[in-house]
């Protein structure tokens, strides 16, 4: 076992994994994915597992708790999440089989991690024309203030008088 994070709270995944489904979903989630993520939209996770809202939060709640991510509540159009403080992926694996958990890289500026699903953007799809349809991936947690920029620069564009 690790010594980075303690044999208690591996040991405390273990038996969040047998004994809780939720908790049992989302490292099987985490197992399944090809990168690992920093954070971890509350929304995001419920989708991609099927349970509730707030299960998803009760379970984000216990993760911080046992010390291997800090929540965060989604406030002023951020939404609520978990920033994980180990590699989601070692989490998994521990919870299943043991294994020694890692911690998450370091990022310089400007760098992120970039998620196989894509959790930090979302497509949205517009019907511009009854024959067009258009899309834009936009960040999940997309605030008012960005959403004006785009809008802001949506009009900049060159438009050809009808």
């Amino acid at each position: 076992m690790n010594k980075q994070i303690g044999t208690a709270i591996e040991d405390e995944l273990q038996r969040l994994y047998k004994d809780d489904e939720v908790v049992h979903s989302i490292f099987d989630w985490f197992d399944g994915r090809q990168k690992d993520s920093r954070e971890m939209p509350a929304r995001v996770a419920a989708d991609r597992t099927g349970y509730e809202y707030g299960e998803i939060i009760r379970v984000f709640r216990k993760f911080d708790e046992l010390g291997i991510g800090t929540f965060l509540v989604g406030r002023r159009g951020s939404e609520s999440r978990l920033q994980w403080h180990y590699s989601i992926k070692s989490l998994a694996e521990a919870a299943k089989n043991g294994a020694e958990v890692r911690g998450t890289p370091r990022l310089g500026q400007g760098q992120a991690l970039e998620d196989e699903d894509d959790d930090s953007m979302f497509a949205h799809a517009f019907q511009l024309r009854s024959n067009l349809r258009v899309e834009i991936s936009l960040p999940v947690d997309l605030t008012d203030h960005e959403a004006n920029r785009i809008a802001a620069f949506v009009k900049t564009l060159p438009l050809q008088n009808e």
